[in-house]
């Protein structure tokens, strides 16, 4: 039998994948082997079963960060792994599977963000508040204020008119968007684990041809 919880997972797959404008109740009820019909015995519309998705999806990148939490000695370490996270995901995830949404089903994603809160946004705020208290950031930085402008300039990595993926490389936009404001707002010590960071990142992606936070080519 055809569950609900199974609809959900395998329609949030084939969205991620390609996106939610080309994926019909009819292409979700073909990959399952299922009729429309059982579809619609447990939704009432395709706008239904993403808001359902977007549940599931919340919950894998909850789980995520609380991963990377437990795995992290510090805020910086917690920074660059989340950083790392959300890099593979954008490989992974069709960009159209947010655009979709926010171009076909306006005011689903605020909806959304309304009722279960804006996880990325109290993620920044989080790692503002203990990068402060373990003095890798400066006394002085405004928690909202990062909070928002990190969210913005992540934003801008998904903007593939200004930045197309086969010019622009994940990690020379990390180190030329999102870098120097971290750099910015961190202490000495803060910009030390910075500078560690970018050496392992050399190390791994040298010949790429991006500038890191201290204006040298890789």
């Amino acid at each position: 039998m055809i569950t609900k919880e199974r609809i959900v997972e395998e329609s949030l797959k084939l969205f991620i994948n390609y996106g939610v404008k080309g994926v019909t109740v009819e292409r979700i009820s073909k990959d399952l082997r299922m009729s429309k019909r059982t579809f619609y015995e447990h939704f009432e519309n395709k706008k239904q079963l993403l808001k359902e998705c977007l549940v599931v999806y919340d919950g894998i990148t909850r789980n995520e960060h609380e991963k990377i939490k437990a795995a992290s000695t510090n805020t910086m370490e917690a920074l660059f792994r989340w950083n790392d996270a959300i890099m593979t995901r954008m490989d992974l995830v069709n960009p159209n599977f947010f655009n979709d949404i926010q171009y076909y089903y306006p005011g689903l994603l605020e909806g959304f963000i309304h009722k279960y809160g804006d996880f990325l946004y109290d993620t920044l705020l989080e790692l503002c508040e203990s990068g402060i208290s373990e003095g890798l950031f400066n006394k002085g930085v405004h928690k909202e204020i990062f909070a928002k402008t990190v969210q913005s300039l992540v934003q801008l990595f998904k903007d593939t008119d200004k930045f197309p993926p086969l010019t622009y490389s994940k990690v020379a936009l990390t180190f030329n968007i999102l870098g120097p404001y971290i750099k910015g707002v961190c202490t000495e010590q803060g910009r030390h684990l910075i500078r560690t960071y970018e050496e392992r990142i050399k190390s791994t992606y040298a010949g790429l041809g991006f500038t890191d936070l201290e204006g040298r080519t890789f």
